[in-house]
């Protein structure tokens, strides 16, 4: 008698979800639920049905109107991803002089590349969770994530069918050495 029955159509979107943290190349097969009931979703085991098919189970937390949230169900097989980085941050300084104030900035520039691999006849839809690191922004060709949570940043790329797709994610992080005036300078220190 206490069981809440919610009869409405809920948006959601076929994904591969991938993350570093997972340990595996495998891809978790999840959806993009958006809560367009206007009701609270209570949280709870969920059955996902593909063509007829039982597809797997996931758990979803209480899910609040108007808010999004992946549910992961099963590994996915036909889809693969790799990752390398660049072998750690480069170091990239410039002095900069101005008006009798000598600032040295350095900044710290990092790389990751994910390889994506397809193996379906259709076309996958991924989301790459690349983990946010404090102070550090995002630069350079790096496409805008979908999402950015406080731990994650969430990027959507879609990969045609058999094939291979990569995606590069640059970041930088700058930091500024202490400021030193021209005229308390020493002919050593110079």
């Amino acid at each position: 008698a206490l069981v809440p029955i919610v009869q409405a159509d809920v948006a959601i979107e076929r994904v591969s979800l991938w993350g570093a943290s997972s340990g595996t190349p495998r891809p978790l097969r999840a959806v993009w639920l958006t809560n367009d009931t206007g009701l609270t979703l209570d949280g709870g085991s969920v059955s996902l049905v593909e063509g007829g098919a039982f597809a797997g189970e996931g758990l979803l937390e209480a899910i609040q109107p108007k808010e999004k949230r992946l549910v992961s169900y099963a590994i996915d097989l036909a889809a693969r991803v790799s990752v390398t980085r660049d072998g750690g941050p480069r170091r990239i300084s410039r002095v900069r002089i101005s008006r009798g104030v000598f600032v040295q900035v350095v900044q710290e520039r990092g790389s990751s590349t994910y390889t994506l691999r397809n193996e379906d006849a259709a076309e996958r839809t991924f989301v790459i969770e690349h983990a946010r690191r404090d102070g550090w922004a995002l630069v350079g060709a790096t496409p805008t994530p979908a999402e950015s949570t406080a731990t994650q940043h969430r990027f959507r790329v879609v990969v045609a069918p058999r094939s291979s797709q990569q995606l590069e994610v640059e970041e930088m992080r700058e930091a500024e050495s202490p400021r030193v005036a021209v005229t308390t300078m020493t002919s050593d220190q110079v």
